[in-house]
């Protein structure tokens, strides 16, 4: 799949989750950068209703600019799913909120603001002394000091779809990695390494224990990472497709679900049926429209390896003329 994706160009195709996903975090992501004035009220209902509704205004701005695409229909059907997620959202940063003014001085106001993480969509381009591409990703929002996590610079990936965890399920593999690789990426940004990182199920309702769900990363999980991407680095060297060959035992390029709908990978006819391989279709690669940090790679086995020690990081929004 990675070899049809990347050396081929044959992305998947567009499909309803996908594009949910693009537009909720794109909501989300908006609200974070400006959460808009404190509402004048003690009441949480008040609050969470000024947040609830500014989440709405920004939903319908992006859905009269096209964000939709082509799932527009689907997504109207599905508005109400679209609803609950952001009003999970609004909690989450109730929550929040709540914490900063009973943990701290802060008045009101500033707590309001500080509520919103202090990093949002940090794309992160990690390039080798030939400033040739080594590995690039995105981390949806970063915090100097999460007022839930005792203040500690945690990292958050925003999940739309459900939750598969609940207070009995340990994390699994697959998400621990991802959670790995966010804290090696953010080592490599800033030269530190970030005390939590976590997953924010937005179709689980806050209070519920299917929201969240985290782990600690220390100098030993970023050491780790760097090992396994370089062994993956020395498994890609080719730039020949035919070089990876297909694993047709491999459960996700074709099963059948409960239902007894039959899923199939999108690169199936070509990959296992005999297919000629079709002309690759330009794509929108997900960092044109975002800043990109472009920072040359760190070897984490070279150095000492600090914690982030809240906020020494230095976070900027500001726009950057050179895009990926």
């Amino acid at each position: 799949m990675w070899a049809y994706e990347y050396l081929e160009g044959l992305k998947p195709l567009p499909s309803y989750p996908l594009q949910k996903g693009t537009f909720v975090h794109a909501v989300v992501e908006n609200f974070n950068r400006d959460p808009g004035p404190f509402p004048d009220s003690s009441q949480k209902k008040q609050q969470i209703e000024r947040v609830i509704e500014r989440l709405n205004r920004i939903a319908r701005r992006l859905w009269e600019e096209g964000l939709p695409g082509e799932f527009e229909g689907e997504m109207r059907k599905k508005s109400q799913e679209l609803k609950d997620q952001f009003k999970n959202y609004a909690e989450s940063f109730l929550q929040r909120f709540n914490q900063l003014k009973r943990r701290t001085e802060l008045s009101p106001e500033k707590a309001w603001q500080r509520a919103a993480p202090d990093a949002n969509e940090l794309s992160v381009a990690v390039t080798d002394e030939n400033g040739e591409w080594l590995f690039c990703g995105g981390i949806d929002a970063v915090y100097e000091k999460h007022p839930l996590w005792f203040d500690r610079t945690a990292i958050v990936d925003y999940k739309t779809g459900k939750s598969p965890f609940n207070s009995a399920t340990p994390l699994s593999v697959d998400y621990g990695r991802q959670l790995d690789i966010y804290g090696w990426l953010y080592y490599q940004a800033f030269g530190q390494v970030p005390e939590v990182a976590g997953i924010h199920f937005l179709a689980a309702p806050t209070n519920s224990s299917t929201a969240f769900v985290f782990k600690e990363i220390d100098p030993g999980t970023v050491e780790s990472v760097h090992l396994m991407l370089e062994r993956v680095r020395s498994l890609t060297v080719s730039e020949n497709y035919q070089d990876y060959p297909p694993n047709p035992q491999y459960k996700w390029c074709c099963f059948k679900k409960k239902n007894g709908q039959t899923i199939r990978c999108d690169h199936w006819k070509y990959c296992q049926g005999g297919e000629a391989l079709p002309e690759p279709v330009k794509q929108d690669n997900g960092f044109d429209d975002r800043k990109l940090i472009f920072v040359d790679q760190r070897d984490p086995l070279a150095e000492n390896l600090p914690l982030s020690e809240h906020a020494s990081a230095v976070f900027d929004d500001s726009p950057d003329p050179e895009k990926f």
